[in-house]
């Protein structure tokens, strides 16, 4: 439990930076303190976001129905 309470502790106080990154430059000015990295994230948490909620889950309640 310890161990993932640092963890969000470190996690909070990257996003608070990068709040103020953002406050500060906007957008360049997130971009260029940390690069591609952050947006490749944003983009790989959106694409298993929408693969759960638009593929997934569709498919698993119609093979649920299809089968009862």
């Amino acid at each position: 439990m310890q161990m993932i309470k640092r963890q969000y502790h470190w996690l909070k106080d990257h996003f608070i930076q990068m709040k103020l990154a953002w406050k500060e430059a906007g957008i360049k000015g997130l971009y260029r303190k940390y690069g591609l990295k952050l947006f490749l994230a944003f983009f790989v948490y959106y694409l298993v976001r929408d693969l759960i909620i638009y593929i997934y889950l569709p498919w698993y309640f119609a093979t649920k129905f299809i089968t009862n």
